[in-house]
């Protein structure tokens, strides 16, 4: 079954309920848009971008997301998502570029939420709030969104 090509400038979108439901606490303070663009490394090109290959998923950060625990840690912190894993179905199983796999649009890939600022709990009036230190990084899913529909592979 052939599924469409990932090229540069095809979106990647970060599935925030997926996240919370392994941490029901976890709330993101704005909507998470698709708005990372995947780079891609490969030689071949379709209209005129080039193809994502196999490791090029490993680019995609979105830093600078703001989220809180609440009722614990209501003052938000700041995170980023990535990519962690791509699922079976996106990686090319015949088709090759520089000796690599393509990578393809598939069902949903694994996905971090990695702490770059904790939320904290709020500050009591002589000291500042301690921060939620029991969690650094949460799992979740994510999906990529093709701006082209008519190169594919298998």
């Amino acid at each position: 079954m052939t599924k469409e090509l990932i090229i540069t400038g095809d979106k990647v979108m970060f599935d925030t309920l997926s996240f919370m439901k392994s941490e029901p606490t976890l709330k993101f303070m704005m909507p998470v848009l698709p708005l990372p663009l995947m780079m891609g490394s490969g030689t071949d090109t379709v209209m005129m971008m080039k193809g994502c290959l196999e490791g090029d998923e490993q680019k995609v950060k979105l830093p600078g997301i703001m989220f809180a625990k609440p009722p614990a840690y209501p003052v938000p912190g700041v995170g980023m998502f990535s990519i962690d894993k791509l699922g079976g179905d996106q990686l090319s199983k015949k088709t090759k570029c520089d000796g690599k796999k393509l990578i393809l649009k598939g069902s949903e890939f694994d996905a971090v939420f990695t702490v770059m600022s904790p939320p904290m709990q709020l500050p009591p009036p002589a000291s500042g709030g301690a921060p939620d230190t029991s969690k650094f990084e949460y799992k979740g899913k994510g999906k990529f969104i093709p701006n082209q529909t008519k190169a594919t592979a298998t």
